[in-house]
């Protein structure tokens, strides 16, 4: 009796672990497929930022909820030491470190993403980290964080 308790438990754990490799495994396929669409999303956002350095221009990409939380005014006061990096030439590093998927009740998705980027720009390097959301079908910026790497270099001045 012992034996067929632990045979039928060993039939439902064994299982239990095939759907949930099932679920996971789907999920991994869906951020593997989603990772370049997330990237190029992240590069539009820092090339619009580095444009003019100027937050404002960041707007038609925010979440709508995250859009209602900015604090424009502070944002712009922690943009505008990085105004002398110029304007961005190169992404030589671009890569997805994180994708969540979550699924909630009444079939609601929520899907965020992070891109890791080392850009190039006109007077230095940054390491920038761009978070999304996704808006519906639509994968949209939740926050963006700007670190130069190293010193910025000074704007050549024209002859």
């Amino acid at each position: 009796m012992l034996k067929k308790f632990f045979i039928v438990m060993g039939v439902l754990f064994t299982g239990l672990i095939g759907s949930c490799m099932l679920v996971l495994g789907s999920v991994g396929i869906d951020a593997a497929g989603e990772a370049p669409q997330n990237k190029a999303v992240a590069a539009v956002v820092a090339r619009d930022l580095a444009r003019a350095w100027n937050v404002n221009d960041l707007k038609p990409h925010f979440v709508s909820d995250a859009l209602r939380q900015v604090n424009f005014d502070q944002a712009q006061q922690s943009i505008d030491p990085l105004r002398p990096l110029g304007a961005l030439r190169n992404i030589e590093e671009a890569r997805q470190t994180d994708f969540r998927y979550e699924k909630k009740l009444g079939g609601v998705i929520n899907k965020t993403a992070t891109i890791f980027m080392v850009a190039e720009f006109e007077n230095g390097r940054a390491n920038v980290t761009v978070r999304l959301m996704n808006e519906g079908n639509v994968m949209k910026l939740l926050h963006v964080n700007v670190a130069s790497i190293g010193n910025v270099r000074a704007k050549r001045e024209q002859a």
